[in-house]
């Protein structure tokens, strides 16, 4: 005896309604948590668009934000405490 196989119909609207259906959209933070992990304190130039920045490294000791832009070929040291760019290194 073969077994039956459901409709593909059936599998169609089951799929969309699981895709459409109600779903969470953000995981809740834990209590006493900052609401969103990242908070947009400003924009501030850092020169000519390049197609790639690659790296950022943060020295917290020194509030330091240094920034490969790789398709400039040049390291940006941005001072996160004044909010700006303090040197823009070539090479």
């Amino acid at each position: 005896m073969r077994q039956r196989r459901p409709p593909a119909r059936l599998i169609i609207a089951a799929a969309a309604a699981l895709l459409c259906g109600p779903h969470p959209t953000h995981a809740q933070a834990p209590p006493g948590a900052p609401a969103g992990l990242f908070t947009r304190v400003g924009d501030v130039p850092l020169g000519a668009a390049t197609s790639r920045t690659d790296y950022e490294s943060f020295d917290p000791a020194s509030q330091r934000l240094y920034i490969a832009k790789m398709g400039a070929g040049a390291v940006i040291v941005f001072d996160t405490g004044q909010n700006r760019v303090e040197v823009a290194l070539p090479g």
